[in-house]
């Protein structure tokens, strides 16, 4: 019976990886289509937009998903209560964000205002379906289905809606309507538990306090992907924001690649961190130095071949990629072992850090050296990131596992 058990969670486990695959591929190819058929400034305009929501996404969650995984896993019983209050809670902070909008609504182009506002609502509608409810249930095949899905209903709404007309904005209200489908066909399961007698707004507080120190570390996580996109298409123009996303986009597939091998070796670092960590550091290493080595030897016709000669810029840059594809070995690879260490506090700090020298660093490498300060900026931060990872942790090393000191 247990074996049968194990089968069932590993064939769970590789349709999450391959739904996950799916995922990207759909939005890598979504992205390459735009490129080619609305050009640069329009692409530039949506990682813009994607870059500030990715900002809205961590004020409106500040830990919540990580604090309602945790106690719903702990506590199964308090279901109803984390159900009803946390869906309240984000729906409030979405609701003072969506306000904000509202008085700052000047300081924004019509665009990126149309932007923000319809993923805004996407916000919204995957609250309604969030995936720490199948997680904490160790469901791993809803969850695997509710990324496929999700995709699939994307790529068909900007199939559909482009056929109307092929708008950027356009692409936004098909992201949102394909989360909107997914609230729908997954979202009453969720809310079958939603009890209004439940609520309890001076626990709302508590709730905050519990999550919000989490909510900052991952908010200066963001900081690392997200500030360079704003910086670019604030100072040097939405254009150059969108010759910056293309190369972005081939060297996410990177992490993608990293967060997969992350999910295979987490449970094993957890046993036995020494034991582990070489192989993972060499599985890290496969997909940074093939990506690197294509970036520094085909940069022309990667980008040509996928995008158009609208992109030329991006050639300039894609080597910068693939450094940081190198330097992300050690900074991915230490930090991630940080939360297996129960480093949270140590890791808070020293992604502020990095966040605070990465913001430093853009605002000043950007206007004189324009996208390739960008990228080393990101490169030096990454840098710091790792090594002071590795000094966090260097005790580890020589632990015989995550509970000895």
């Amino acid at each position: 019976m247990k074996q049968r058990e194990m089968w069932q969670k590993l064939k769970s486990i590789g349709l999450l990886f391959l739904s996950e695959g799916f995922a990207r591929a759909v939005s890598f190819i979504v992205i390459v289509i735009v490129a080619k058929t609305l050009g640069a400034t329009e692409l530039g305009y949506w990682s813009y937009a994607l870059a500030l929501n990715a900002f809205v996404l961590i004020a409106a969650n500040m830990g919540l998903d990580i604090y309602a995984l945790v106690e719903l896993t702990k506590h199964p019983s308090k279901r109803s209560f984390l159900i009803t209050n946390i869906f309240a809670v984000k729906t409030l902070l979405l609701i003072l964000i969506a306000l904000s909008f509202a008085i700052f609504h000047s300081l924004f182009e019509r665009k990126v205002l149309q932007l923000l506002i319809l993923l805004l609502l996407s916000d919204f509608f995957a609250s309604l379906a969030p995936v720490w409810f199948f997680q904490s249930r160790n469901d791993f095949r809803t969850i695997a289905l509710i990324k496929a899905s999700q995709a699939l209903l994307y790529a068909i709404f900007v199939a559909l809606l482009f056929l109307i007309r092929i708008d950027i904005i356009f692409l936004a209200l098909s992201y949102t309507l394909s989360n909107l489908a997914i609230a729908l066909l997954y979202g009453k399961r969720v809310l079958l538990y939603f009890r209004p007698k439940k609520l309890l707004p001076f626990r709302w507080i508590e709730i905050l306090k519990h999550s919000v120190y989490l909510g900052g570390a991952l908010f200066m996580t963001q900081i690392y992907g997200n500030t360079d996109k704003v910086m670019i298409g604030s100072m040097l123009g939405k254009m150059e924001a969108g010759w910056y996303e293309a190369g972005y986009k081939l060297y996410a597939l990177v992490l993608v690649a990293f967060s997969l091998i992350w999910v295979v070796y987490a449970p094993k670092l957890t046993k036995n961190i020494p034991s582990h960590l070489p192989s993972f550091l060499a599985m890290l290493s496969i997909p940074a130095l093939i990506a690197a080595t294509l970036f520094f030897l085909y940069p022309d016709t990667i980008v040509l071949t996928l995008y158009s000669q609208e992109f030329t810029p991006t050639i300039d840059i894609l080597g910068l990629f693939g450094i940081s594809c190198l330097v992300m070995i050690a900074s991915y690879g230490f930090s991630s072992i940080l939360s297996l260490r129960q480093k949270n506090r140590a890791w808070f700090w020293l992604t502020l850090l990095c966040a605070l020298l990465n913001l430093a660093l853009n605002a000043y490498l950007i206007p004189s050296h324009g996208l390739e300060g960008a990228l080393w900026a990101t490169i030096a931060s990454e840098a710091i990131m790792g090594m002071g990872s590795f000094w966090i942790l260097k005790d580890s090393f020589l632990a015989p596992s995550h509970t000895t000191k």
